[in-house]
């Protein structure tokens, strides 16, 4: 199982990147991702309002975040045993890791 919400936050992350970058390009293609009017909008006012060495300071800092959420993107693990889960939104694959991380934290 990956985590899809992190799947979906580097998804946007990177269309962001792209229109900063590329303001004049078309907008980046993502699969099962629609054009993001507000992320155009957000990039359209933030290469408006800030100087050209602040956005380049962006781009770097969502290119690092966007490094972080791929690689969080991963499939989900047990807390416990670091297998990984078949089910979203657990954190442990059963009953035996559940009650043996309740007991080493106790």
């Amino acid at each position: 199982m990956t985590n899809p919400y992190a799947r979906r936050e580097a998804d946007r992350v990177a269309y962001l990147v792209h229109r900063l970058k590329h303001p004049d390009a078309p907008p980046l293609r993502l699969p099962h991702w629609p054009a993001d009017p507000e992320l155009d909008t957000l990039a359209r006012a933030l290469r408006h309002e800030l100087s050209a060495e602040a956005v380049a300071g962006l781009i770097a800092q969502f290119e690092e975040t966007l490094r972080d959420l791929r690689a969080r993107a991963g499939a989900l693990r047990c807390r416990h045993c670091r297998e990984p889960l078949t089910a979203p939104r657990r954190l442990y694959c059963g009953a035996p890791c559940e009650a043996a991380a309740i007991a080493e934290n106790a």
